[in-house]
């Protein structure tokens, strides 16, 4: 009797824990991430941050979604407090009152710890206030990871000198980057743009440029590819719970 009472306990205890085991395989991703987010893990909070903000398994809310950068953000989640920079520089307009001083703040906490997006924003927000050391500083950051943009912002101020010397096998270096990285090609508008670049730049200076780009290799950090990972990352975060 005792050994058949210990036996149905095993089945009622293995029939519950496969019943468990199938709801949570029922379960989207959303609530999954959400099941760890409320047990207060940064990373899964900022995961339910993005799924809100773009709609990822779950009905699009901004206002929700900055609620839970914030969150995130407070536990310590860089690549949430870059997020919550954004919303406060105007990213969706009317959900939060913009703060420009308040988002270079919550932008350089991932900048500084490596993020290249932030770093481009970083840079955008200290051009506009003509601080060169450090728009030059932060473009160059997210260049050397291999941010287009930051490659061409830095093509352009080489051609200006904003906030360094001029240089033109600098400038054509880094427009040629740029378009590569962009394009993954010399599109016929580029090549007409450094065909007149290199019209201007002597035989040494155009070989040195040549040599520049040939050399050149993007290093990423390991946050910026933590963040480039996106929903992998977000699924594999779930599949170790």
């Amino acid at each position: 009797m005792l050994l058949q009472a210990g036996f149905r306990a095993t089945i009622v205890f293995f029939l519950f824990s496969l019943s468990a085991c199938l709801a949570w395989a029922q379960e989207g991703l959303y609530e999954k991430m959400m099941r760890l987010a409320q047990e207060n893990n940064p990373e899964a909070q900022y995961h339910v941050g993005m799924f809100l903000n773009n709609g990822i398994d779950v009905t699009k809310n901004p206002r929700q979604a900055f609620e839970w950068f914030q969150k995130s953000a407070r536990n310590g989640d860089v690549l949430a407090a870059y997020k919550v920079g954004c919303y406060l520089a105007g990213q969706f307009e009317g959900i939060v009152p913009l703060d420009p001083v308040l988002a270079l703040d919550y932008m350089l906490k991932a900048a500084k710890a490596g993020y290249s997006l932030a770093q481009l924003d970083v840079a955008s927000a200290y051009w506009k206030r003509k601080d060169y050391t450090n728009a030059v500083h932060w473009t160059r950051a997210a260049a050397a990871q291999g941010e287009p943009k930051a490659l061409y912002n830095l093509a352009v101020s080489y051609k200006e000198g904003e906030g360094v010397a001029k240089d033109k096998t600098l400038t054509y270096s880094y427009f040629k980057l740029a378009k590569l990285l962009s394009e993954g090609k010399i599109s016929p508008n580029a090549q007409v743009s450094l065909d007149e670049m290199k019209a201007s730049m002597s035989a040494k200076e155009f070989e040195a440029a040549e040599q520049f780009v040939a050399q050149w290799k993007s290093e990423p950090s390991a946050l910026t590819l933590q963040a480039k990972a996106g929903l992998q990352r977000a699924k594999g975060l779930v599949q170790a719970m």
